[in-house]
């Protein structure tokens, strides 16, 4: 993980794509599928993408996790 994370880094700063070791879409779906083994732990439940809706459907507790909930006022951002 080390060495990916330091290679994205060098990847950015050198404002160069091709010099990732893994594409993009990759990380992505790694970094998903992780999140989604976190938010079906955390519900105690199976959980099921609805691709259709860019959610967990009906399950309100699921969608709930999508996002972080910052406290002490902090907010995200909005660019």
């Amino acid at each position: 993980m080390d060495l990916h994370t330091q290679n994205f880094i060098e990847a950015i700063k050198a404002n160069d794509i091709s010099k990732l070791n893994t594409p993009i879409d990759s990380g992505s779906v790694a970094a998903i599928n992780a999140q989604m083994g976190n938010i079906a732990y955390k519900t105690g439940k199976k959980i099921y993408w609805v691709e259709a809706k860019g959610n967990f459907g009906k399950n309100k507790k699921a969608n709930k996790l999508m996002k972080a909930n910052y406290y002490n006022g902090w907010e995200l951002p909005s660019i």
